[in-house]
């Protein structure tokens, strides 16, 4: 008997998953395989299955009662065999989450007209209401207005949803839609009687969750001498933001948080939850100063994966920095002048009052002016060229945009990709200079590149893709021929010996060129017009006799010709003249008697030029 590799001594589920547990039995004659929970029967939601020598037991949705040790016996004439695997349900797990979603308020206001009549106008719509689940807020509302209640809610199994108000059924006009993806409460045209206690209420076998929300209807004691038209909602966002992630992998991977290629580390007002399953970056008291994109990578020994999550803190401008300074007064008007904030995009509004000996009067309002630059920002710059390029870098250059957007450029950013891949920021700084060396890079793989540009205004938008580019090694001119000789030559020819080059530049050898010239000129000349000589020997045709040469040899490869190697000694086109020898044959040397009226034959060889 013997348990799959997937199931060790002890097996932890949650809630609303699946337990399964399956073993291997054989035996002569076939066993008889029975199943116990605690000594006592397994569950009746147990499914029993054999096939062959495989035995299963599967529980699916599973529950906390499922819980014990589960024992597999086995028994034949031959003995008995147990198995026991110890089941852990965990309930915590599938228990309901609920957050409120959002509070949608409308608020309407009447505006008359000189005509009598009147129009209906939107005079504000509050910004989604976030509310953390077991919290309770006040909301302040206007009659007449859509309240609008939304709760996230996830579960397994899916939970029951029940609102309540007052402790009691809601109004039977309040339209409640739940879905898989949440639930939703709708009032139109609310007025003083919906004001109360909402209470909301999931549950499902492995637990409940309950939520409220109090909204309060509360007039002003005094109008200020004016009806009142209508009211404002105001809600301020609580200063903590929390990022969670799930992440799977075997082994457990290591989770690591990052921002613009710093790691985050759990301290200050900066906290990470991480456990085998999940992990959770969350940060208090959050300011605009932690908008950016948070990398979250994880990674074990079968590899890593990382995801980008962008954040945008929004928050009220910062105060103008002051001095206030009146530059020019006349009889009408006034020049004033003090300096921005470090944030760009915060709306002013200029209010004037005239001011006499009998007071201050009423206030004129300009309209509403956002404070940013006039600058554009600029053209994108010229398509990227690769150059020098190696085993892992290469370095790109770009040509300057053309339009700098009014305001002198500040860098460079540039991105690569894999060819058809996404885009991947390469420098954290910008760039001051018109190339970049890009580093990190595989050989053999395709890599493209583009460049964005920055000025005071922000980035242009991208530049022409640059042409694909593969990372290798250097590719070089090869090295000069070894040993280059003079073989043999005639009047008219010469024949030329070499060793080919130590080194091939990084790129096979197509050929060689032969060079010659006469003695007494500085000019040579490509022998071997037509194409490479693919060997290592030439025969040089076309001398003249009596005229002095020299030869030189170089090799080439797909970069180009690399360095000659001149022969050391010269070469006048003649023959090559050899003194006259006769040598007898052996048989010859000795004297000879022979008879009268017989041939006789002597033998002998001779050589010379």
């Amino acid at each position: 008997m013997d348990l799959d590799a997937s199931v060790k001594e002890k097996i932890v589920v949650h809630a609303g998953g699946t337990i399964r547990i399956i073993a291997y039995v054989s035996g002569k004659p076939a066993p008889q395989i029975t199943w116990c929970r605690d000594d006592g029967e397994v569950p009746k939601e147990a499914v029993v299955e054999t096939t062959g020598i495989s035995n299963s037991l599967v529980i699916k949705n599973c529950r906390r009662q499922h819980q014990g040790i589960y024992t597999l016996s086995a028994k034949n004439e031959g003995g008995e065999r147990k198995k026991a695997v110890i089941v852990e349900v965990l309930g915590e797990s599938a228990r309901p989450h609920l957050s409120i979603g959002c509070i949608n308020i409308y608020i309407f206001t009447f505006i008359s007209s000189t005509s009598g009549g009147g129009t209906i106008q939107i005079l504000h719509w509050s910004q989604k209401l976030i509310l953390d689940a077991g919290m309770t807020r006040e909301v302040k509302a206007m009659a007449g207005t859509h309240i609008t209640l939304m709760a996230a809610i996830k579960g397994i199994p899916f939970p029951t949803v029940t609102w309540k108000k007052n402790d009691a059924e809601v109004p039977t006009r309040a339209d409640i839609e739940t879905n898989q993806a949440g639930t939703k409460l709708e009032m139109r045209f609310c007025n003083r009687g919906d004001c109360g206690d909402y209470t909301l209420t999931v549950e499902n076998p492995a637990g409940s969750k309950t939520t409220e929300v109090w909204l309060v209807w509360n007039w002003p004691d005094r109008n200020g001498g004016s009806d009142i038209t209508g009211f404002l909602v105001e809600y301020q966002e609580e200063g903590e933001k929390e990022l969670p992630a799930i992440m799977r992998g075997i082994p457990v991977p290591t989770a690591k948080w990052s921002i613009e290629g710093e790691e985050i580390l759990s301290e200050g007002n900066v906290k990470i939850d991480t456990d085998n399953f999940s992990t959770v970056l969350s940060i208090n008291d959050c300011t605009r100063n932690h908008t950016g994109t948070y990398l979250l990578t994880v990674s074990n020994p079968a590899g890593s994966k990382t995801v980008a999550l962008n954040v945008t803190v929004l928050d009220v401008p910062a105060a103008p920095i002051g001095p206030a300074n009146i530059l020019e007064v006349t009889p009408d008007s006034m020049m004033i002048e003090w300096q921005s904030n470090k944030e760009t995009g915060a709306e002013y509004v200029v209010r004037i009052r005239a001011e006499n000996k009998m007071g201050i009067g009423g206030p004129l309002e300009s309209k509403p002016t956002v404070a940013e630059h006039t600058f554009m920002p600029p053209s994108p710059p010229g398509k990227p060229q690769t150059s020098d390029l190696s085993e892992d870098a290469v370095t790109v250059g770009w040509t300057m945009p053309l339009s700098d957007g009014g305001s002198q450029i500040t860098g460079y950013i540039i991105e690569r990709r894999h060819k058809g891949g996404k885009w991947i920021r390469v420098n954290k700084k910008p760039c001051k200079d018109l190339r970049y060396r890009v580093l990190g890079l595989f050989e053999g793989s395709e890599y493209e590149f583009r460049v964005f540009a920055e000025n005071i205004a922000g980035y242009s938008g991208p530049s022409p893709i640059s042409d694909p580019c593969k990372p290798c090694r250097p590719i070089t001119v090869p090295s000069p021929p070894v040993n280059p000789r003079v073989k043999d030559y005639s009047k008219t020819t010469a024949d030329l010996v070499w060793i080919k080059p130590n080194k091939d530049g990084g790129s096979p050898i197509l050929g060689y060129i032969v060079e010659m010239k006469k003695a007494d000129t500085e000019e040579w000349k490509k022998v071997n017009l037509d194409d490479f000589i693919k060997q290592c020997a030439y025969r040089v045709k076309g001398l003249e006799e009596g005229v002095t040469y020299r030869f030189r040899v170089r090799a080439s490869n797909m970069i180009g010709d690399g360095e000659p190697r001149e022969i050391p000694e010269s070469v006048t086109a003649k023959d090559i003249l050899i003194p006259p020898e006769i040598e007898m044959e052996v048989t010859c040397r000795e004297p000879v008697n022979i008879s009268l009226n017989l041939f006789l034959l002597v033998s002998s060889s001779s050589s010379g030029s």
